[in-house]
């Protein structure tokens, strides 16, 4: 039995959840011969300690969210899903295969959250750009653990194509590493190590992987990262790292048409807001 190991932290005295940039990238774990074994202060010290990180992350997100059908802890059910990003909507697609209906169900969903489109290229790298760039929209003068790890990994660079690069061989390192841990994200007709090669290059992208992609950067970064997306059955797609320097989110939003797309968001302003309201308002009417 495994259980994330945060006995140093409480021994050392540490803050659960802190870490020198020494550590992994993922925690370390414990094996218990017997349930007995896990009954310590510091094991339930840990669990408190991520059950506050994960109230925090929803209780963020509430405060961005203004769609009253999203529940924010929905976030705790999506979370554990490995395919949802992969998973095409067939019956949205054939019964309207116009892209302009997921740009406007794109668009109705990030006004939910008072946020609109900050376009990224279409070069293949838009998961991770978009990425870095909702990253570096955090103020990381709050947040200076976050600010000392993202630099440990060679990131905040000033160049967003040089940390949009540097953070695809963060993604290939750590997949390669955790092998067993992400390998349910992929199907059985691939391995792991077929796909971490492939995506050492430049501008390779692909869609059944989408999932596996914003799963392991946000482990790597050790940000909560909530897609927005067009489809109407699933609207919001959370992920949430093994261990948290952040628990404000940040927001990328995703197409399901085609091939599939990222993008980045941006704040929107009261105006867009009070038309979104009025937009909704004028459909419920119809």
């Amino acid at each position: 039995m495994e259980v994330v190991n945060e006995v140093e932290k409480c021994l050392t005295g540490e803050a659960p959840g802190e870490s020198s940039s020494e550590q992994a990238l993922n925690p370390e774990v414990i094996v218990a011969e017997a349930v007995s074994e896990l009954c310590t202060d510091y094991v339930a010290g840990s669990i408190i300690n991520v059950a506050l990180n994960l109230q925090e992350i929803m209780d963020n997100v509430n405060t961005q969210n203004y769609n009253r059908a999203f529940n924010p802890s929905s976030v705790l059910h999506l979370s554990k899903f490995s395919d949802l990003l992969s998973f095409d909507d067939a019956m949205e697609i054939n019964n309207d295969p116009n892209i302009n209906t997921h740009i406007e169900d794109l668009e109705r969903h990030l006004a939910g959250f008072r946020l609109e489109i900050d376009h990224i290229s279409k070069d293949g790298d838009c998961a991770f750009r978009s990425i870095i760039r909702q990253t570096l929209k955090l103020d990381l003068k709050e947040k200076k653990e976050l600010e000392h790890h993202l630099r440990s990994l060679n990131l905040l660079s000033g160049c967003e194509d040089e940390d949009t690069f540097t953070l695809r061989q963060l993604f290939v390192e750590e997949l390669l590493r955790g092998e067993e841990e992400y390998s349910g994200f992929l199907s059985e007709t691939s391995t792991l190590n077929d796909r971490a090669n492939e995506f050492k290059i430049r501008g390779v992208f692909d869609r059944e992987i989408g999932d596996l992609t914003m799963k392991v950067c946000s482990n790597v970064l050790r940000i909560p990262i909530m897609i927005i997306t067009s489809s109407r059955s699933t609207p919001v797609v959370p992920f949430v790292p093994d261990r948290s320097l952040s628990n404000t989110p940040i927001y990328i939003a995703f197409h399901y048409y085609g091939a599939g797309h990222y993008d980045a968001t941006s704040n929107k302003g009261d105006s867009g807001i009070i038309m979104w309201f009025v937009r909704v308002l004028q459909e419920n009417l119809n």
